[in-house]
């Protein structure tokens, strides 16, 4: 029983390996060189650091006005 047992293995690893080898081998990818290039030449809204300077200064112009609400009322 010992053998039959020991050649079953023998074969199940060899079968494995004979069927995991193409699955191993369609992984690698070929060297393949690609180049790009693109141009941007739309300028968008937010990248304006004067549109972040004045969001900013209202923002805080928001927040002083409704934190001084109650101090003159003392």
């Amino acid at each position: 029983m010992s053998r039959i047992k020991r050649w079953l293995t023998a074969s199940y690893a060899t079968l494995g390996t004979l069927l995991l080898a193409p699955v191993v081998f369609a992984q690698t990818t070929p060297d393949v060189d690609v180049t790009t290039r693109t141009t941007e030449t739309t300028t968008y809204w937010y990248n304006e650091t004067w549109v972040w300077a004045v969001g900013i200064g209202v923002f805080l112009i928001i927040i002083i006005a409704l934190t001084a609400r109650g101090r003159g009322r003392a």
